[in-house]
């Protein structure tokens, strides 16, 4: 089985280029490509885009309404911007 073919039973439905997206952006792949990582990050991506939820860009998280990020990343950006 491929890492597509893996995402593709995560995420039943999806597109190609959403599959590609999800596996890019929201998993350590290609870093850590253990079948059980990857299918466990892809099917929570999948299921918030079901509950319409987005997820931050940076670490996964529930996204701020109208934002990319977080709260936590979010206020870890600010404090940083700050010092």
């Amino acid at each position: 089985m491929t890492f597509l073919e893996l995402a593709k039973a995560a995420m039943p439905g999806a597109t190609d280029a959403e599959v590609d997206y999800a596996l890019w952006n929201h998993t350590p792949f290609p870093f850590d490509p253990s079948p059980r990582t990857l299918f466990k990050k892809l099917s929570g991506y999948h299921r918030a885009c079901a509950n319409g939820r987005q997820l931050c860009e940076t670490c996964s998280r529930i996204a701020v309404a109208g934002k990319w990020n977080c709260q936590w990343c979010l206020d870890a950006l600010a404090n940083s911007a700050s010092q």
